[in-house]
């Protein structure tokens, strides 16, 4: 391949990159970048169905240990539309329930003792932009508000 060949190979190389960056970059669509959009709404679902479980166990267990069912305040004290921190010590009962929860979460919960033999926990969130809320009750039963 003498000094025609190389040209003709360099011409196809200038005009591959050419058609790469200014016709197929420019049809590739970016990515959404909408923040109301969770980044993994499967996942986050699958956590909180996790998260009401847990507690609905932890409240079973309190309910052995001290003979009632422990009212826990919401946390976090908003509803989040995007990833919170969660802290036991936000608000009460939490503690006194002893439950470990992911540090952040995109759900608010909240239990609200029903009876002397109930109690329903809400998880509540503003992700897409309205109010989702779930609730479990202690036969762990859920269902969609």
């Amino acid at each position: 391949m003498k000094g025609y060949g190389w040209r003709l190979v360099i011409a196809f190389v200038v005009l591959g990159l050419a058609y790469y960056f200014f016709v197929y970059q420019r049809e590739t669509p970016a990515p959404a970048t909408d923040e109301k959009i969770w980044a993994s709404k499967v996942e986050a679902m699958a956590q909180m169905k996790t998260n009401l479980g847990a507690i609905a166990d932890a409240e079973r267990g309190a309910k052995t240990l001290s003979g009632a069912f422990i009212e826990c305040a919401p946390n976090p004290p908003a509803i989040p539309e995007r990833k919170a921190s969660w802290d036991a010590g936000a608000a009460t009962g939490w503690e006194e329930l002893g439950i470990t929860m992911p540090r952040e979460t995109w759900f608010q919960y909240e239990v609200v003792v029903t009876g002397e033999d109930g109690f329903t926990i809400y998880a509540r969130t503003l992700a897409e932009g309205v109010l989702l809320e779930y609730t479990m009750d202690q036969d762990n039963n859920l269902s969609q508000n």
